[in-house]
């Protein structure tokens, strides 16, 4: 510990890290004006006043029947997706992909039912699968942010980092919309040597949100590597400081951050 910069520890799992009423509205017979009583012509005397028919009765008002309506009971058919997360939460890999694969095939538009497949494939270790279907499903949504991550993270598993590195690059989000696919992009970036690209994101991630102690540290391994000590340290202290570290990673912080010194 001579304040040398030190290789990233090989066990050490770095952090992936919307009105008024109107009078000539008004009906005529409403605004017309009656006429002079001493106009009005004379009645004939031979005349004589036709009597009013007598009034119709009042039709008999039948009582109505209450009738009661009818349910109608549809069979039950349980939701695809919603079972294979069940599956997956219950650990059962083989009946969620089956289940997601189904339902791809008979939706292959339905972006959710391609991530959780992916999701699953992850989950269940299936890299090789996955590499073979998903690579050209992002060719279909290559701004769909979630595959291209799932796509990345299962090169990563199957130890082509460069490939991996190549898959997050593109069509990448904004930082602000996305921070944890760029922290796995940083994160990525240590794994292949880039520290000084690796140092520019986790910059801009402590910018967004310097409450977050993993990034803290993922900078702070990031400036050692090129040679900025003092600015590692202070890094490394506020790593330590921080929450969301595991017991380990908060040790190497704070060691780090003691050896290096730096500004207080």
């Amino acid at each position: 510990m001579d304040g040398a910069p030190v290789a990233v520890p090989e066990d050490l799992e770095l952090p992936f890290a919307e009105p008024a009423l109107d009078e000539a509205s008004l009906p005529e017979w409403v605004t017309r004006t009656a006429p002079d009583a001493q106009t009005a012509p004379p009645v004939a005397p031979d005349v004589q006043p036709v009597a009013e028919p007598a009034p119709a009765p009042a039709p008999v008002a039948r009582p109505q029947v209450a009738t009661t309506p009818t349910v109608q009971i549809g069979s039950h058919r349980p939701d695809p997706l919603a079972q294979a997360r069940d599956a997956l939460q219950q650990q059962n890999f083989p009946r969620a992909i089956e289940l997601l694969q189904a339902l791809h095939a008979a939706q292959p538009d339905n972006a959710e039912a391609a991530r959780w497949l992916a999701r699953a494939y992850l989950a269940a270790g299936r890299i090789e699968p996955l590499l073979e279907w998903l690579p050209a499903r992002l060719q279909s949504r290559p701004f769909d942010a979630e595959l291209r991550m799932l796509l990345a993270r299962g090169q990563l598993q199957s130890g082509d980092k460069q490939t991996a590195l190549a898959t997050l690059v593109q069509n990448a989000p904004s930082l602000a919309s996305d921070p944890g696919y760029h922290a796995l992009l940083a994160a990525l970036q240590q794994q292949v040597g880039d520290w000084t690209g690796s140092a520019a994101v986790y910059r801009q991630l402590v910018a967004f949100q310097p409450q977050q102690a993993a990034w803290q540290l993922g900078l702070a391994i990031a400036l050692e590597q090129i040679d900025q000590p003092a600015r590692a340290a202070r890094h490394y202290r506020l790593a330590a400081q921080g929450q969301g570290l595991d017991d380990n990673s908060r040790r190497f912080a704070a060691e780090r951050a003691g050896v290096l010194g730096g500004a207080r």
